[in-house]
């Protein structure tokens, strides 16, 4: 009985934890609220939200481009939509929201590579 538990609180814990590391490990940036969010024609799009996104500091904006390739995991379009619905289930709800991110370094805003609603 006591191994059964054992093994089931390894397996709560395995679940919990990702198994691919990120540029974004610090568990990313909590209680964010989106204030805006811009959808382009490409159907990319960027969030601006209430605090900053990376680790640069002093920057609000986020956004998911069009055949930009985070972490080895290339761009789609079903993701990019998954995560444009998250973006505005949360902006249109009040929700905050983890963002994940990482310093594009020459671009404008922070790439983000996850949303997960709080």
């Amino acid at each position: 009985m006591k191994l059964k538990n054992i093994l089931a609180a390894a397996c709560c814990l395995l679940l919990g934890t990702p198994l691919i590391a990120h540029a974004w490990d610090n568990g990313g940036v909590n209680n964010v609220t989106i204030e805006r969010v811009v959808v382009q024609q490409d159907g990319t799009f960027y969030i601006e939200a209430d605090r900053d996104l990376c680790d640069s500091g002093d920057n609000r904006v986020g956004y998911v481009y069009k055949d930009v390739t985070l972490e080895g995991r290339p761009w789609t379009q079903e993701g990019a939509e998954m995560m444009l619905s998250t973006a505005m289930a949360a902006h249109l709800s009040g929700r905050t929201v983890t963002v994940y991110a990482d310093n594009s370094g020459s671009r404008w805003g922070c790439q983000m590579g996850a949303i997960a609603l709080e």
